[in-house]
């Protein structure tokens, strides 16, 4: 098609495809396979480590330790925040080590976990209110609260960030 697009096609471009859930009648039943209690069992040993991965995340901002910020982190991870878009473990590393170096220097997060959701065995869904506090500061000022979405991959046995997005929580005005 060339020239305009309809406006059905253009208001249809930005709305993604509907993904439905389905429940088997097994899962119903109580008598889920494998595959399927994976989507929807809570996993309390992988919510654990999920939850120290980011305790140690912040644990190492606080520090202003950039290496430390990255371990959990896999060499592909990629960050997306308003402005910024960090394409590799070592360019967030090398990102964070000059924030600690300068701007960043002396403050603290806060991260408030909201949900983990597991999509199969290996992947899984964070999502937490997080902002930074600077010196001085006794609390994270509302405009600087976000949204944060973490997608965190199973490596051989061990979670790993492997995506960071976040969204501020209140609109400027």
């Amino acid at each position: 098609m060339t020239g305009r697009k309809s406006s059905l096609a253009r208001r249809d471009e930005f709305r993604g495809p509907r993904r439905y859930v389905s429940m088997s009648l097994s899962q119903a039943m109580g008598n889920a396979s494998d595959e399927e209690r994976a989507m929807t069992e809570t996993r309390p040993h992988d919510v654990a480590a999920i939850k120290g991965i980011l305790e140690n995340h912040y644990k190492a901002w606080d520090a202003g330790d950039a290496d430390a910020f990255v371990t959990d982190y896999t060499e592909d991870a990629t960050v997306i925040m308003p402005g910024t878009y960090r394409k590799s473990k070592e360019e967030v590393r090398r990102n964070m080590a000059d924030g600690f170096a300068s701007f960043l220097k002396g403050s603290t997060a806060i991260d408030k976990l909201e949900s983990v959701r597991f999509l199969g065995e290996n992947a899984a869904v964070a999502v937490s209110e997080t902002g930074v506090r600077f010196p001085g500061e006794t609390e994270v000022p509302a405009e600087r609260i976000v949204y944060a979405t973490w997608v965190l991959e199973k490596r051989d046995g061990t979670w790993l960030l492997a995506a960071y997005h976040n969204s501020p929580a209140v609109l400027p005005s």
